[in-house]
Order: C-alpha cells, then sequence, then structure tokens
C-alpha cells in the first residue's frame, strides 16, 4: 500500500477544487514525500488547490514501472473519490520533479495504455529526469 498526504488550504470550499498529484524527486531511488510536505504546503496556497502528495515506491528494490504504477494507482483512487475529497473531476492534473517527472510521464503512459488518459487534464513535469544525456562534449 502508498502513502498518500493530502494537503488542504482551510479557506478552500468543500467541493469542486482543483487536485494536484505530486510525484517527489530523488531519481526514482531516494527521498520521500514526507520530506516534500512543508513545500507542498506552500504549492497548495499558491495554487488554491488540493495537493496530493504520493510515497511512490523506490528502486532499485521497486523495478521499474512499479513506482510509475503506484503514481497511476494514486491517480485513478483520487478520481475515484473526488467527491469524498471535494475534487472536481474535471480538474485533476499531475506533476513531478526530476525522477517524479519520470513517473508522472511513465503514469501517463500506464493510463494512456488502460484508456484512462482522461483521468488527468495537465501533466507539469519540472526538470524531469527524461534523458542520460545533459550536454554534448565537444570532440577531440
Amino acid at each position: 500500500m502508498i502513502k498518500i498526504y493530502m494537503i488542504r488550504p482551510k479557506n478552500l470550499p468543500e467541493e469542486n477544487n482543483a487536485a494536484y498529484i505530486y510525484a517527489h524527486g530523488g531519481g526514482a531511488i531516494m527521498l520521500d514525500a514526507k520530506g516534500e510536505n512543508p513545500g507542498m504546503v506552500v504549492t497548495a496556497l499558491n495554487l488554491q488547490c488540493i495537493v496530493f502528495n504520493v510515497d511512490y515506491r523506490l528502486g532499485p528494490e521497486a523495478k521499474a514501472p512499479k513506482g510509475q504504477c503506484d503514481f497511476a494507482a494514486a491517480v485513478r483512487h483520487i478520481s475515484q473519490n473526488a467527491t469524498k475529497y471535494g475534487v472536481d473531476k474535471n480538474q485533476i492534473c499531475m506533476a513531478g520533479i526530476s525522477g517524479g517527472g519520470w513517473i508522472c510521464f511513465g503514469a501517463g503512459n500506464q493510463l494512456a495504455k488502460t484508456g484512462e488518459a482522461h483521468l488527468v487534464k495537465a501533466n507539469f513535469v519540472h526538470t524531469g529526469m527524461l534523458s542520460d544525456e545533459t550536454a554534448h562534449l565537444p570532440k577531440d
């Protein structure tokens, strides 16, 4: 079972709120969602939305695409329970930084494979870990 932290500003209405589902950074092999909670409070306040901070499984113990599947499962769960959480199903996005960006893209792929891509309206990737190539070095 994966842990999901829900961060909800006190001034939000009881229903029809946007959801920001977040994947923490750390190369998908280290760090955790709990360490990102203070920053996610700021995000929730700035965006005036409910943040769901997902603690997906990490490699190398959890082989790919398990972390991505965890994140896709979190998206499904939040969408299926949108009313319970006060979320508008039409305002769900996912976001991630670094390795969390890779998790988001992979989760989007998992959702697309099962015909569920419509559950997410936007995917925000911040400095996503999408390639192992960071620079071209000049040839001697």
